[in-house]
Formats: C-alpha cells, structure tokens, sequence
C-alpha cells in the first residue's frame, strides 16, 4: 500500500491543534508534524471572525507542514457546539417481494441507513440542518435483533436503529468557508465526543456501558457508549475558561495569570487545603501585588466546577432515561481532566466512578509523547476516525460502528431516482 498522508484539526476555543501523520502498510499511524495556535475569531463552536478564524487555522497547519515536511492532505476536522445534536432514527427495507429469502448485501445496508437518514428529515428541517454522522447501532433481520452486521445473511425484511448526528447549517457553513481561506477546498468533519471515545474508551467501557465527558476550555462533550454503540452525544457551552473568568475577577488579576493559578493550585486541590496558605496574586498593569488565601481560591474554582458539572448533568439525564447507571462510569479526559476537583466533583454528582483518559495509541506506530495527555484525544481520535475512513478499517477499528455518509448518499440519490 503506497504511503497515505493524513491531516487531523482539532478547533477549540483556546487553541487549534493539527497533526499530519501518514498511514503505512500495516494500517498504523505515524506522526510526522504537529502544530498548535492560539484560536482567534472562533468562540463556543462558532466562527466570529471568517479572516481571523482562517489565519489561526492556517498557522496551526503551516507549523505541521514545516515539522512534518510535507503537505497537508487528507483534511479531517473535529467540531464541537450546541449547534450539533444527536437523535435516533429507524430505517426498513423490504428485501423479498414474494421471491424467498434475500442474501442481504451492502447494498442493501447503504439503503437501510438512507431510509433512516429520510426517516429523520422527516422530523427535522432539512433547509435548516445538514447531517454529520449515520452511525448504526444494531440492524434487526426479521425478528432478530441486535445484529451488529448483517451482511450475508439471508432473511426477508431488514431494519436499523441509528444515531444521526446533525449541525445547524449556517455555523456549519461558515466553518467551511473558513476552512477554504485557510486553503482547502474539502474537507471531512467528525463530532469531537465521537473522535474523543474513539481515543480513549476501552473495550469494556463500550459493552458495560461508559459516559464520555470531555471537558474544554469553552465547551463539555458528553457521549455515552453501551453495548458497543453510542446511545447519544451532546455538547454543552461551558467549559474551564469560567474558572478562570472567575478567578480574574475575583482575584483582581490578569487573565494570564489567572489561568497559570487555577493550574498551579490544582496541585495542592485535594480533600483539605491548608489552613493559613496565602498565595500571591499578580497586580494589573504595574499594581502591587496582593495575597489571597489558598482555601479561598480552591473554593472559587471547586464553586465553579460544580456548577459546570451540574449543568452537564442536567443534559444527561435529559437524555438518559433508564433507571441504572452506566455500569463501567465516567471515561473524564480534556484539558480539564487534569484538574483535581474535577475527577472529585464528578464522582459526587454523577455517583459514578471516575476514570482520567489518555489517549490511546495502540493503532499508532509508537507512542507520541507530545500528544499524550487528556488535551489531545480528540485529535488522536480525529486521526482513527480518518484511518477508518480512508483505508475501510472497521474489523481493526476500537469501535464497531461506521462514520461517513459517502455510500448512504449515493443510496440516497439512487433512492429518489427509483420514485421518479
């Protein structure tokens, strides 16, 4: 197999990541470039600047091409927001008319799937809303369900449940347009919760049933898995820029350094803080210095903290309606997972245990140090997601559900033009 190269985008609030990566022979990944800049004219999933936004995106690239010496190809781009959402549809054809049984065939799995995908215009504007993912969860042959792939075996009416994922055009569009300033006339976009389980959650976290919870800088992923499928995937626009909102303005101090004390202090964030710890807070703009004592900030952040936890909460069980937990519990990763009170706090509201995800690199050639830490497994998943895609890798894929729509629009139009 001749050398593929791939371009993984992950957009945050804070910062727009890129890894260019190749994917050799043997269906691994290789990181060859990684670049990072600071987000401009993008906030909450949303461009507010087009010129600003592209600029960001194309020093971030421009900086992996240089490491990686090579072009960027092959562009994959993780979005997240409120502006996306997940609902489950249902699709049936009817295999047999009157002839026996029917050996089904990926051409008729591709027409299941865009019978759900119809299914679901019919509830949602489709002027308004364009669809990101078709992600089957299970197909029933006849009375049998559960079926996690149906192909080659004979039966007489085929169904399928699916989670459909959609974005709102207009914020979708607009980061299209951004994407072609920064120079790239296509581009595939994958949900980040999707590309942050496809990262980190483990075999039994998929069966026994695991919540995902990414929490950014402005915006907290939520994805529960549960017999190997996704039951549903949100985002909510809160994430750890409130703790340092609060810190600023409680503190009287610098954005900056705000954000270098809420990581600081996490250090020193477990069951009790230390009684008459003081802490000195920078000035603005050339003021003196003031102390602030430490349990005090620990209770500014954990304040904040809970109340971002809360709300998240809130859309989970807006969501999740059975009455037992996920058995395996909360899979926490993001630049937040780092945070102390996080992993404490979630243990507390969710009643679930907790465990602080890495990304997982088993499908990569080594190792990538610079990528190894809760920040980064979106962009890791972002890069499965584009070896799965490209190379039709599903039996090696950690997760037994496909991405795309490229077959299920094609079936689609063959549908329409069977009515006319």
């Amino acid at each position: 197999m001749k050398e593929t190269i791939i371009t993984g985008l992950d957009i945050g609030s804070a910062k727009i990541s890129s890894v260019i990566a190749s994917i050799d022979k043997d269906l691994k990944i290789t990181v060859l470039g990684i670049g990072k800049a600071k987000t401009a004219g993008f906030l909450n999933g949303k461009v507010q600047d087009l010129k600003l936004f592209s600029e960001s995106i194309i020093s971030s690239i421009t900086t992996a091409e240089s490491v990686a010496n090579k072009t960027a190809q092959n562009l994959y781009v993780s979005i997240a927001g409120s502006y996306l959402s997940s609902h489950i549809s249902q699709g049936t054809v009817h295999l047999t008319s009157g002839q026996g049984l029917t050996e089904i065939e990926q051409l008729h799995v591709d027409h299941v799937l865009s019978n759900a995908v119809i299914e679901n215009k019919r509830h949602f504007n489709s002027e308004q809303y364009e669809i990101i993912h078709c992600i089957p969860q299970y197909y029933t042959l006849d009375e049998q369900e559960n079926i996690p792939n149906p192909i080659g075996m004979d039966g007489y009416e085929l169904s399928v449940k699916a989670l459909i994922v959609t974005a709102e055009v207009a914020p979708m569009r607009n980061i299209k347009k951004a994407i072609k300033m920064a120079g790239f006339s296509e581009a595939k976009y994958v949900y980040a919760p999707i590309a942050s389980a496809k990262a980190t959650m483990n075999e039994y976290e998929q069966d026994l049933g695991g919540l995902l919870l990414d929490v950014g800088s402005n915006i907290s992923d939520l994805l529960l898995m549960n017999k190997k499928y996704p039951q549903f995937a949100l985002s909510v626009d809160k994430g750890s820029q409130l703790i340092t909102y609060d810190l600023y303005t409680h503190l009287k101090t610098t954005p900056d350094f705000a954000e270098q004390i809420k990581i600081e202090v996490n250090n020193y964030a477990n069951d009790t803080a230390y009684p008459g710890t003081d802490v000195e807070i920078k000035g603005i703009g050339g003021r003196p210095a003031g102390v602030v004592p430490l349990d005090f900030i620990i209770k500014i952040i954990e304040d904040r903290v809970e109340e971002i936890l809360n709300e998240v909460y809130k859309h989970y069980l807006n969501n999740y309606q059975k009455i037992n937990s996920p058995v395996a519990g909360i899979v926490l990763t993001g630049g937040a997972a780092h945070m102390n009170c996080f992993s404490k706090l979630c243990y507390k509201i969710f009643n679930m245990s907790v465990r602080i995800a890495y990304p997982d690199f088993s499908g990569f050639t080594s190792i990538v140090q610079d990528l190894n830490t809760p920040n980064y497994s979106t962009i890791v998943g972002t890069l499965y997601f584009a070896l799965d895609d490209l190379t039709g890798n599903k039996k090696e894929s950690n997760f037994n559900f496909s991405f795309g729509l490229k077959g299920i629009k094609q079936s689609i139009i063959n549908f329409f033009k069977e009515l006319t």
